[in-house]
């Protein structure tokens, strides 16, 4: 009898310990995916952000005519 009780003893002993190391494996490959998406969203956004508002600006002094004009939009446009 004693033989029986302790091989269930150790069965429900991994049975505990199982869901705990799968938690912990959980959560370092969340904790991976959120640094690695952090990481690369910096660049991303910079890229667009620079990308959408140098387009217009650049259009806004190639419009002028006279260079004398457009020399003078763009030092004002590269001041802002």
């Amino acid at each position: 009898m004693a033989n029986i009780v302790g091989p269930r003893s150790r069965r429900n002993d991994k049975q505990t310990r199982q869901p705990v190391v799968i938690s912990a494996a959980i959560a370092v490959l969340a904790a991976t995916v959120l640094v690695c998406a952090g990481l690369v969203v910096v660049p991303l956004w910079t890229a667009l952000v620079q990308g959408s508002r140098f387009q217009p600006i650049a259009d806004q002094c190639r419009m002028l005519k006279d260079a004398h004009a457009r020399e003078a939009c763009d030092e004002r446009l590269k001041g802002e």
